[in-house]
């Protein structure tokens, strides 16, 4: 698969490229492994593929996606001290009709928009006091919230009642190349379906 994806930088966030690699990094989310990432044109082999690029923007945890035998990758990459896990792997199924009372909407109130800040707050971000990370995710819900004022995004929430219970977000900036964020579930909502 190969896109003209677009790399957008908010918030304090910094892009440089270095031997053909994009390297991301987030000032304010030094040790976030989600924010800083070295995006390689290419899939790695090898660690000497890697390592320079990595040592030299000051990254430690590097993530990639690697279709086929990861797990073989993934240990050879360890063996030679990097920091590796595997963060996540969406799939999509056909859906089915839910049997418990949820109802999924499109964020448009404060409520809606307090709920989705407080849900966020149930994932601490690494590096960064509970305060400082209640401060963080404010500013960035209200980016995303102008974000789908603006009309380049929408936030979807699934209700239990009045209440929460997960939310994800679409952006498409440039109306063609849609990206997921913040797909989250309160964790007493998790598992059923």
């Amino acid at each position: 698969l190969r896109t003209q994806a677009q790399i957008l930088i908010a918030t304090g966030g910094m892009h440089t490229t270095r031997d053909g690699a994009h390297i991301l990094q987030c000032s304010q989310l030094p040790a976030d492994v989600e924010r800083n990432q070295v995006l390689l044109p290419y899939v790695p082999n090898a660690v000497e593929n890697v390592a320079p690029i990595a040592a030299s923007a000051g990254i430690s945890p590097i993530t990639f996606s690697c279709p086929g035998g990861a797990p073989r990758r993934l240990q050879a990459f360890s063996n030679h001290g990097f920091q590796v896990g595997s963060i996540s792997l969406l799939q999509w199924s056909a859906p089915r009709r839910l049997k418990t009372p949820y109802r999924v909407q499109v964020l448009t109130s404060d409520a809606d928009w307090e709920q989705a800040t407080t849900l966020r707050f149930c994932r601490h971000a690494y590096g960064m006091t509970r305060q400082e990370f209640k401060d963080f995710t404010r500013s960035r819900m209200s980016i995303y919230r102008r974000a789908c004022d603006d009309m380049i995004g929408q936030w979807f929430g699934v209700f239990e009642g009045p209440t929460l219970a997960a939310v994800c977000g679409l952006m498409y900036p440039d109306g063609r190349l849609a990206r997921f964020r913040l797909v989250l579930t309160h964790p007493r909502s998790r598992k059923r379906g």
